[in-house]
This record gives C-alpha cells, sequence and structure tokens, in this order.
C-alpha cells in the first residue's frame, strides 16, 4: 500500500507520460521534416535510406517504452482510485476509472491533478485501509465480516 500513497511514483507516473508523449511528437515531427527535407534540397535518390536511418534508434526505443509505461500507469492509477477513501461518495469511484481507462494518459493526469495533488496533503490509503481493518473489514473493499 506504501507505493500507491509513494508522491515520487505518482508525479512520475502521472507526468513522465505527457511528457515523453509530447517529446515524442516533436520528435517525429523533426524526423519527419529532416527526412523529407533532403529530398527538396537536391540530395540523390540513394542517400535517402542512410537518412531515413539515421536518427531511428530514438523512435524505436520510445516505440517500445512509451506502451509500457502508459499501461503501467493506468494501471497505477486505477488501483489508486479502485482504494481511494475519498472517492466513496456517490458513483464517483466508477466514474474516475472509467475516466482513467478511457482517457489513458490523459485520464491519469488529470486524475493525478484533481484527486490527488490538490486533495490530499498525507498519504490517505494506507490509513484508511488499516481503520477498516480496525473496524473489523476484510480484505475486500465491500465486504464486512
Amino acid at each position: 500500500m506504501k507505493l500507491l500513497d509513494n508522491k515520487p511514483v505518482q508525479t512520475f507516473l502521472a507526468v513522465a507520460p505527457v511528457l515523453l508523449a509530447a517529446l515524442c511528437f516533436i520528435g517525429y515531427f523533426a524526423f519527419f521534416v529532416s527526412v523529407f527535407g533532403s529530398i527538396n534540397h537536391g540530395h540523390k535518390a540513394e542517400w535517402l535510406p542512410v537518412s531515413f536511418l539515421n536518427n531511428m534508434d530514438a523512435l524505436l526505443l520510445a516505440a517500445f517504452v512509451l506502451p509500457v509505461l502508459f499501461i503501467l500507469s493506468t494501471v497505477y492509477f486505477v488501483l489508486h482510485a479502485a482504494q481511494n477513501p475519498l472517492l466513496e461518495k456517490g458513483n464517483m469511484r466508477v466514474v474516475w476509472i472509467l475516466i482513467i481507462i478511457l482517457l489513458s494518459v490523459a485520464g491519469n493526469f488529470i486524475y493525478w491533478l484533481l484527486e490527488i495533488r490538490n486533495k490530499r496533503t498525507e498519504p490517505v490509503i494506507g490509513d484508511a485501509l488499516h481503520r477498516k481493518k480496525q473496524a473489523g473489514w476484510s480484505g475486500g473493499l465491500y465486504m464486512k465480516n
């Protein structure tokens, strides 16, 4: 439960995918501009494959790292929302889980911004689970002994 209350982990999993995705889009744009810009400058056709593969390593790395980071971040924030005692009012838990899943990276960032960063100063998940266990709750979120 400590991992779900870890502020540096929360911040990294909320902000890093957004920043890396933005950097990837900028990189893709710069990559294609450089490749197709070399065609307009009169370079010979045999130079096109070399210039095309010149900076492909960063794009391939991003193609493998970003999906893993996106999935890890989404799973983390779904677990956080499922165990967040501040979301027990109404259907807020279900609404946030749907937002996180459907909007993926943007949903993670919005959830972190509105429900984690702006609403609490100390960890609440571990404390709430400890209080529930002391009150006789079993491991489930809604089942009582």
